[in-house]
This record gives structure tokens, C-alpha cells and sequence, in this order.
């Protein structure tokens, strides 16, 4: 399970956040039919903010038809994810894609604090178009570490969703701050995604 908060250029158009990647943020807001904010969604389905722990607890337990392994690296400006998917079990034909997100927590902005906040999607949108077949299918996305990112604070997700439905199949999380301090060379072992 993730969480992903995407800052919209409203109730005021100057939040750093959003400011900081529009277009981003803009392709959530198109992709959801978004108009106001707050406005959460548990697995692609808009929900209320009061019944959203009652809808994630409700979709934890069901299995997905992936599996995911995520590592990758920093180094210095330059930085990877390495993915692999493997469908697990059958799936509705449809328009799967991948796309890796990086999140910062323990920002500031006008007196108020916030987590989990979307810094970069990576690549483009819509993301990367996987095979709805059986299979094991690899990824490789190199992405720029911005200077201005605490990398203690950062987390990496990827995220496999039917863009028709929303709906997201799969998602694997690492540590960024980890990969910070580990020799190239070294396995430091794979992080496999929970089930959602």
C-alpha cells in the first residue's frame, strides 16, 4: 500500500508543491475528473475522507495478480529504478500502465507541514505500457536527483494501474535515503511489493 498526495494549484495558485511539477500534477488531476480539494481515492474510486481507512482495510485483504521487485540507486545528481512485474494470475484485458513515483516527507510550507508529497512521476504520462499476458516484464527508469530533495525524507513507489478503471494492481515502496549510502557493487536485496 502507498500513499500519494498530489497538490493542486487551489484554494490558492502559489502552494510550492504544486508549483514545483504542474504538469504532473495536472495529469492526476485530468486522469481522477478532480474539482475540489481534499478529494481522496482508495484504489481508484473516489471515496469520502471519513470511509477511506473502512475502504483500505476493505481492499488489503484481496490478492493481487502481481508480483513486484523494485531496486535501483543514487548517485550523486543521477539516479534508477530497476522493476520487475510478473503477473501472478489472469487479468481483464486492458490498458495497464507502470510509472515510478517519488515522494518527500517532512516538508514545510506556510506554517503547515506535510508528507508524502509527489515530487516527480517518472516516465511521462501516461507511464509505461504493460502487457496484460502472462509474464515476467523488466523496467529500467533513470530519473535526476534534485539537489533540493532531502533524500532521508524520500520514498520511491511504482505503481501498475488499468488505466480504464483506475484501479491499481500493484505497488512496491523503497526507501530512498538507502540507496544513498550503498556501494554500487553490493546486493543490498530486493524489496518485494505487499499485496494490496
Amino acid at each position: 500500500m502507498i500513499l500519494c498526495v498530489w497538490h493542486m494549484n487551489w484554494p490558492g495558485a502559489s502552494d510550492p508543491y504544486y508549483l514545483y511539477n504542474p504538469v504532473d500534477q495536472n495529469n492526476r488531476r485530468t486522469l481522477y475528473g478532480v474539482s475540489s480539494v481534499p478529494d481522496t481515492y482508495v484504489d481508484g474510486t473516489r471515496v469520502g475522507w471519513s470511509s477511506a481507512g473502512g475502504q483500505v482495510a476493505n481492499r488489503i485483504s484481496v490478492p493481487s495478480p502481481m508480483d513486484i521487485v523494485l531496486d535501483g540507486n543514487i548517485t550523486g545528481d543521477d539516479g534508477y529504478f530497476d522493476a520487475r512485474f510478473e503477473w501472478t494470475d489472469d487479468v481483464p484485458d486492458g490498458y495497464y500502465r507502470a510509472y515510478f513515483i517519488i515522494v518527500e516527507n517532512d516538508l514545510n510550507a506556510g506554517g503547515r507541514h506535510y508528507n508524502y508529497t509527489m515530487r516527480i512521476t517518472e516516465p511521462d504520462y501516461p507511464g509505461w505500457l504493460i502487457p496484460d499476458n502472462e509474464g515476467v516484464h523488466y523496467w529500467t527508469q533513470e530519473f535526476d536527483v534534485d539537489p533540493v530533495w532531502k533524500l532521508d525524507d524520500l520514498l520511491g513507489y511504482v505503481i501498475v494501474q488499468n488505466f480504464q478503471t483506475k484501479q491499481i494492481v500493484q505497488s512496491a515502496r523503497v526507501d530512498l535515503g538507502d540507496w544513498q549510502t550503498r556501494v554500487e557493487e553490493t546486493s543490498w536485496g530486493q524489496i518485494k511489493a505487499m499485496d494490496y
